[in-house]
């Protein structure tokens, strides 16, 4: 299990991990939105159309992710990069990781 933590200015905590499967992980990824504000998972398996199922997760959090999985081609493609889910659960710190991106030129 792949993860990182870090408390961001004193204000929320954050935690970064590599679930390798949602499905397979779920009880990890639960437990870690009860004592995070925020998490990011890299890794979470899921196909375009499973994307849904993020949300249901933990009834507290704001879900929003990417699938790597190009189902275009009949046989499944994986891309090599952006597989990232996030969890928010603070509406203080949405509205600061909202004002950081707007800042950066990008939107979530």
């Amino acid at each position: 299990m792949d993860l990182t933590s870090s408390n961001v200015c004193g204000c929320f905590n954050m935690r970064s991990y590599n679930c390798r499967s949602i499905k397979r992980s779920l009880p990890e990824v639960q437990q870690l939105c009860e004592k995070h504000d925020l998490v990011v998972l890299q890794e979470h398996w899921l196909l375009p159309d499973e994307l849904p199922l993020l949300s249901g997760v933990h009834a507290d959090f704001l879900a929003n992710g990417t699938s790597a999985v190009d189902v275009s081609n009949t046989i499944l493609v994986v891309r090599p990069y952006g597989v990232q889910l996030y969890y928010i659960e603070s509406p203080l710190l949405i509205a600061y990781l909202l004002y950081q991106l707007m800042m950066l030129g990008l939107q979530l």
